[in-house]
């Protein structure tokens, strides 16, 4: 990339790009609210858009967003918890471990949030938050409002890299609203096949009372562990020993479920042909993981058993037990029952969704790609070793 004119640049403060907002969300008489925590934001997605009762909200639950806000966990910046408000948020509250920022006007907006997900800002914030007494390393806006950093003085030229960036952030949100379409065919068939009992040649079948309900004749009542079987997951990693870039990712709890890499052998191998479903013990989230990996602790992988492909016992498990507290549930998974049909139709659902899963399998795999590859360019083009 070239230009034909020079970019000068100047420093500039982090408390001269945004100002901290803490306005307290106003509940009225609302039952429904969505809360999002320092988890539901991650490495510039917003996370979870799910709609819980406002009864059921943690005390943390108290901050008040809008659209182009800034979303920055105190919490281990190294994470790369943040995210901007890009969509109308009246019906969202904010935990109070969430910086909310609100971006000057005289910068760039879009240039001033991948100022704050530059990877030498993370890294020093991270070395900020490491400096402070207390169990866990944590950032204020007190701790960052001095730090500088370089930007052109033209908005313009500011605005010109930021889309350059930004492009990459547009095609993985694509890619995600192309792979949340699938998914929700995937999950209208299971629906349509195991609880509605309308699967291929249904309108022979002959039903049976069971104490789960009727259910079609040759159908079972199994326990979960009948047809799923826990597997191993070697060497456990931590989040503070994780790596930004490597050959093998690590999965922890969160909704992401990524925390970074490292370079030693996978303690998991799964692929499109061979998946492993993910269920994190205390957050309750399950995954389909298709690719190598390795976990850190309380990420209890499974398969299916008894000649029960794992595709079918994850759609058929997925979501049974959700979070209530912070606690270990896998002895509530363990305990629970579920109407399983012959394996003749579990193996023919699996290859009907198969082609669905493996295209989604593929999104991810480019939007990893897609996301190394902005994260290389982001500080080249921030420092200006590379012109737009």
């Amino acid at each position: 990339m070239t230009t034909q004119t020079k970019t000068t640049w100047r420093k500039v403060r982090i408390g001269e790009l945004v100002a901290p907002i803490s306005e307290t969300f106003d509940f009225g008489k609302r039952d429904k609210i969505i809360f999002l925590n320092t988890s539901d934001v991650e490495n510039g997605h917003v996370l979870n858009h799910a709609e819980t009762t406002v009864s059921t909200l943690p005390g943390q639950a108290k901050k008040r967003i809008k659209r182009g806000d800034i979303l920055y966990s105190e919490i281990r910046p190294q994470n790369k918890h943040v995210a901007r408000v890009n969509f109308d948020a009246d019906n969202y509250v904010v935990s109070t471990k969430l910086m909310v920022l609100h971006p000057n006007e005289k910068f760039s907006a879009d240039f001033t949030y991948l100022t704050l997900m530059a990877p030498r800002t993370i890294k020093d914030f991270q070395t900020i938050a490491e400096s402070r007494s207390g169990t866990f390393p944590q950032i204020t806006f007190d701790a960052i409002k001095e730090y500088e950093i370089s930007i052109p003085s033209n908005r313009i030229q500011q605005q010109l890299i930021a889309d350059a960036l930004l492009a990459y952030d547009d095609k993985i949100e694509l890619n995600n609203k192309i792979s949340r379409t699938l998914e929700e065919m995937v999950q209208a068939i299971f629906k349509e096949w195991f609880v509605k009992f309308r699967f291929p040649g249904y309108e022979k079948a002959e039903f049976t009372d069971s104490k789960l309900g009727r259910i079609p004749k040759g159908w079972k009542i199994k326990n979960v562990l009948e047809i799923i079987e826990r597997i191993p997951v070697g060497k456990k990693f931590e989040d503070k020993t994780a790596l930004p870039l490597g050959r093998v990712p690590i999965l922890d709890q969160g909704q992401s479920g990524f925390i970074g890499y490292h370079n030693e052998e996978p303690g998991v191998i799964a692929s499109v042909g061979e998946p492993v479903v993910i269920f994190t013990n205390h957050t309750c989230y399950y995954r389909l993981i298709t690719y190598p990996f390795s976990v850190i602790q309380n990420i209890l992988p499974y398969i299916g058993t008894n000649s029960y492909p794992t595709l079918f016992v994850y759609y058929l498990t997925k979501n049974r037990i959700k979070l209530q507290e912070y606690k270990g549930h896998w002895p509530e998974f363990e305990a629970q029952v579920f109407v399983v049909p012959p394996v003749e139709l579990a193996m023919q659902f699996k290859n009907t969704i198969q082609p669905m899963t493996a295209k989604i399998a593929e999104i991810e795999h480019e939007n990893r790609k897609l996301a190394a590859l902005r994260d290389l360019l982001l500080p080249k083009l921030m420092s200006g070793e590379i012109k737009v």
